[in-house]
């Protein structure tokens, strides 16, 4: 199959390429690698050459242009390294949750004054915790990543946990206002709500490497 292949040839990965791995070219499966960066499963991918049996390619993007030696015969292509390679950010890694938290914070004092909690400079507190909140967020998330081994895909754990900080982020708030019906004690209950976990993160990646 890899004889009959040509430049420019469509296919599709089977699991993902990290860098190696397996694409279906057509009827076929095919060994495949990427030219060293983590490509994703059912990734569209067009070939740029082989190695021995071994595809090389690279993902489909939108605007790319055509390779100018595409529909022209395989030339074999020598990968530098096909050394495990980390997978790419997860959303949760991508976003600036220092800003998100400052905005979720003001969001949320202004909510408290709705409630009927007294005007002050105590406001100010609630975006601060929020972005303080968000600089923990931030340091949860990438927990995953520096955990992560060779060829891992931390992104389902790093999602999880952004998911886990954030909703007990606002628990934390809503028991504090709900305590104090003050600005001070919505902005302890962020706070004291992403450490809490904080915590349970730490302590189940301490048990797991047990």
């Amino acid at each position: 199959m890899v004889s009959l292949t040509r430049i420019g040839d469509r296919a599709f990965s089977l699991g993902p390429l990290k860098p190696t791995g397996q694409v279906r070219l057509g009827d076929a499966v095919v060994a495949a690698a990427s030219t060293g960066e983590w490509i994703d499963s059912d990734t569209e991918v067009e070939v740029l050459g082989r190695d021995g049996d071994r595809l090389t390619v690279r993902p489909v993007r939108d605007g790319e242009p055509q390779l100018t030696n595409h529909g022209q015969p395989l030339a074999e292509r020598r990968q530098e390294s096909k050394e495990p390679i980390e997978a790419p950010p997860a959303w949760a890694e991508k976003i600036n949750s220092v800003k998100i938290g400052l905005v979720i914070g003001a969001i949320t004092g202004f909510v408290v004054w709705l409630q009927g909690a007294p005007l002050s400079l105590s406001a100010l507190s609630v975006p601060l915790a929020g972005a303080i909140s968000g600089w923990v967020f931030r340091r949860l998330v990438a927990i995953p990543a520096e955990a992560a081994g060779p060829r891992s895909d931390h992104r389902p754990f790093a999602n999880a946990v952004a998911v886990g900080v954030g909703f007990t982020t606002m628990v934390g708030a809503f028991i504090g206002f709900g305590v104090s019906g003050t600005f001070l004690g919505t902005s302890l209950g962020l706070v004291v709500g992403t450490a809490a976990a904080g915590m349970v993160i730490f302590m189940l990646f301490v048990f797991a490497h047990l």
